[in-house]
């Protein structure tokens, strides 16, 4: 959600008044990660009623909903932080986030087993063997992990 709202360009307010065609469409970083479909990863700005700068997404069928407040901070053609009115969501990322409907009846949660296996993570260092049931020791020692493998 956050990387719809960072545009890949510098945007300030005078460049924001001064939009050659009163609209315009920004990449943001949702779109450069590849995540995004259709216009998700875009911006549309456009300058709207007497001199409002507007934000939306650039999906079709999208509202310009939030409106520019003010220039947070800025660093000329590094960075600038812009205030908005409302958060910006595309209406894929939108209908992803509504919540699922509500079953019928509720199933019954599953029965939790006493005791988990533990598993262990991917490591550089060769497995060690299971050992048989003649070499097992008491089911409440103490689990020790080492280089060498699991000890109790």
């Amino acid at each position: 959600m956050l990387s719809v709202h960072v545009v890949l360009d510098y945007i300030d307010v005078q460049k924001l008044t001064m939009l050659p065609k009163k609209t315009t469409i920004l990449t943001t970083l949702f779109q450069s990660s590849g995540a995004a479909a259709n216009q998700e990863g875009f911006l549309n700005v456009s300058l709207v009623d007497e001199g409002e700068i507007a934000f939306g997404s650039a999906v079709k069928g999208s509202i310009l909903a939030a409106k520019l407040v003010s220039l947070v901070a800025a660093q000329p053609y590094n960075i600038s932080v812009l205030q908005i009115t409302a958060p910006i969501v595309p209406l894929s990322i939108d209908q992803a986030a509504s919540p699922p409907k509500a079953a019928k009846s509720p199933a019954a949660a599953p029965k939790k087993s006493p005791a988990t296996p533990l598993t262990q993570a991917p490591s550089s260092t060769p497995a060690v063997e299971a050992p048989t049931p003649s070499q097992e020791v008491a089911a409440n020692a103490p689990v020790v992990h080492s280089r060498q493998g699991l000890y109790r």
